[in-house]
């Protein structure tokens, strides 16, 4: 089987980046699959920099049987557990399917309340899944530009329109999908694989406040990426140059 991991970027990388990708492809040479940093906007720049991350159903990508986009944030460590051993897409996003997050703001018009929504930062799809969503875009591309009125959550709410479009999901189970979550879209205690390949690192700042808070339920110790999203990135260099993680970029 041949499989590939993408991040995407647009622009110069700035340090926090440049040491996310090289512990990535670090990760990634080890467990005998390929790497790739897409850059610029493939999927048009008219879609917004956060639906560029899409970019795997392009047809380029169909030597792949699997195909893992990461966002630039993740890092991975040097406990290589294989993220292809996982038969999941990623980690359902409940409160967007439940219709309270922002997600279903972002395209009202691409909304389903109830269908799958995933968070972004990590999806990981087989061919014939890639294939599917495929002709959904090429079919709906321009109703889907004119549609979403929010990118930031770009990523999300297109995905999300394309599977319930597509129907390669109905009849499957939210534990069948979800790293995360049971049927009735609570954490389960078996087979947290998000807490091995998706969740944040373990504590963060409250506000810039004295103290410290958890975010989700944190992650194994064992895991192989952790994910530093938003204003976390600056913690980025400390983990993995000078920190906890000190010596894992090669």
């Amino acid at each position: 089987m041949k499989n590939i991991i993408l991040q995407h970027f647009d622009g110069e990388l700035p340090d926090w980046a440049i040491i996310a990708r090289d512990t990535v492809k670090n990760y990634a040479d080890k467990i005998g699959v390929e790497y790739e940093l897409v850059t610029g906007n493939p999927m048009g720049k008219v879609h917004g920099a956060h639906t560029q991350k899409l970019v795997y159903i392009q047809e380029k990508y169909d030597e792949y049987d699997q195909v893992l986009m990461l966002d630039m944030d993740i890092c991975a460590t040097k406990i290589y557990n294989n993220v292809f051993d996982v038969p999941r897409i990623g980690v359902l996003h409940d409160r967007a399917m439940q219709g309270t997050s922002k997600t279903p703001g972002a395209a009202p018009k691409l909304y389903k309340k109830g269908a799958p929504c995933f968070f972004g930062n990590f999806i990981k799809l087989e061919k014939e899944q890639r294939i599917a969503l495929r002709e959904i875009w090429e079919r709906d591309e321009q109703f889907i530009a004119d549609s979403v009125v929010d990118h930031y959550s770009g990523d999300e709410i297109v995905l999300h329109y394309l599977f319930h479009q597509a129907g390669i999901l109905e009849g499957k189970k939210p534990s069948e999908l979800c790293m995360r979550l049971d049927d009735d879209l609570e954490h389960r205690k078996e087979n947290r694989w998000d807490r091995k390949f998706a969740n944040l690192y373990q504590h963060s700042p409250i506000n810039g406040r004295k103290g410290f808070e958890v975010w989700g339920d944190g992650h194994d110790k064992d895991a192989s990426f952790l994910h530093f999203c938003t204003h976390q990135k600056r913690l980025i260099q400390h983990w993995f140059v000078s920190g906890p993680h000190a010596g894992r970029v090669e």
